[in-house]
């Protein structure tokens, strides 16, 4: 795949970080290139967007506020469609003011979604939880696609993006959004690609320790 910029923002501190050969070294079951804004399809181009509006104040809501958008292309024929944005929480609230980097997943066969993630670095929290440490915010799968491994598809795929933007592995949050979710992670713990750790809040937490092939 030609991996092609595009007419794509560069105002953020991040937009040129991407290392294709460790995501390809992390992640080598895919083919990834980096697309410009027309490259992503009408219908999940919204879905971004309306990722990005969320958790701001209305007014510094920006359309097309991406600083990067990726396409990788699965041995399978799947193709996972990726943005990443800067994204700056109001002074007040849980996060206030912190600065992050979120990239936002979608999964997509033949026209059909498959599943979403979303993978979040705070750029500017110091605390334990948020420093150095690229979470896992959500992952799903859509209904009827359950049982094909695409959810551990979807977190290693995060884990080699993690990797190859920050050069940090992929954590998971403390919180997790579903009881399969929590038994995904002990399966990777029991399968040596993740552990798992309770100092943060006496939470159970997870982080991938999957070395590049």
């Amino acid at each position: 795949m030609k991996e092609n910029r595009g007419d794509i923002p560069r105002e953020a501190v991040r937009g040129d970080s991407f290392d294709f050969d460790t995501f390809r070294k992390f992640f080598p079951e895919a083919e990834i290139g980096e697309v410009g804004i027309d490259g992503i399809p009408p219908g999940i181009l919204d879905y971004f967007e309306d990722k990005s509006r969320r958790f701001i104040s209305p007014g510094d809501y920006q359309p097309r506020n991406f600083n990067g958008f990726f396409v990788a292309r699965h041995q399978n024929g799947d193709v996972t469609y990726s943005a990443k944005q800067i994204k700056k929480y109001p002074d007040s609230g849980d996060h206030q003011g912190d600065t992050e980097e979120s990239t936002y997943f979608v999964d997509m066969r033949d026209d059909r979604l498959t599943g979403r993630g979303e993978l979040r670095k705070s750029l500017t929290d110091t605390s334990e939880y948020f420093k150095d440490k690229p979470f896992a915010g959500w992952i799903s799968t859509e209904e009827g696609y359950e049982r094909e491994g695409l959810a551990t598809r979807m977190i290693m795929m995060m884990h080699a993006m993690s990797e190859a933007l920050y050069g940090q592995p992929l954590y998971s949050d403390t919180i997790i959004e579903s009881e399969k979710m929590v038994h995904l992670w002990k399966k990777l713990v029991k399968e040596g690609k993740a552990k798992k750790f309770t100092e943060e809040g006496g939470r159970d937490r997870y982080v991938l320790i999957v070395d590049a092939n």
